[in-house]
């Protein structure tokens, strides 16, 4: 009887042990938001950009389409219809200019702000290693990484996730000096939606323009 009911408290504690750590996971709000990052296989997103360099302040919206390494940005400046719509395949990116009315392969990343993107920021934590920042403020999370191709402008950036949803809320990027070069503010996230595969496609830019 001594023998059995010390296997049962054994047993009882090993149970116990292992809630306990999986509590611990559960509780973890980084764990979830780094979790809910790398199983986001699509997105779409509003992002408010606005920009401080040289001391000259811009904004433009972006409408964002995000899906399995594909991706489509319809930029808004201050017309109606978009500005410039890029679209990225998986091999090529191209970029309409209404102002020309013409589409363009991109061959400089710099025409695309790609910075923008929640899922260049997940990429950027995901290859960060040990070089993150974790604070937890009154409403959100906030997460600070590196920027792997580090220079003078973009130096790390930092993400705010809601607590509530634990969903994207703001992007804040800052230059060497710790100054702040871009905020972006994300709303109406949606999160692992169908997206037809024709939305990434060079024939449809022109179709959406019409």
């Amino acid at each position: 009887m001594k023998k059995r009911a010390f296997v049962l408290i054994l047993l009882m504690l090993f149970l116990l042990a292992s809630c306990s750590r999986e509590e611990k996971k559960i509780r973890d709000p980084f764990e979830s938001i780094k979790s809910k990052l790398s199983k986001m296989e699509s997105y779409t997103a509003e992002a408010t950009v606005e920009l401080y360099h040289n001391k000259f302040d811009t904004s433009f919206t972006v409408f964002q389409f995000y899906s399995k390494g594909k991706f489509r940005l319809e930029v808004f400046e201050k017309e109606e219809q978009p500005d410039k719509i890029v679209v990225y395949d998986g091999k090529r990116s191209y970029v309409y200019f209404r102002k020309v009315d013409q589409i363009f392969v991109a061959e400089n990343e710099k025409e695309i702000p790609l910075f923008s993107m929640i899922s260049s920021f997940a990429k950027n934590y995901f290859e960060a290693g040990g070089e993150i920042e974790k604070k937890v403020l009154d409403n959100s999370y906030l997460v600070t990484v590196p920027i792997p191709e580090r220079n003078v402008v973009m130096y790390k950036e930092e993400m705010i996730f809601s607590k509530k949803d634990l969903i994207p809320v703001e992007l804040r990027i800052f230059d060497i000096n710790n100054e702040l070069f871009a905020k972006i503010t994300y709303k109406d996230f949606q999160y692992n939606l169908k997206l037809q595969d024709d939305l990434f496609s060079e024939g449809t830019i022109k179709e959406s323009m019409r």
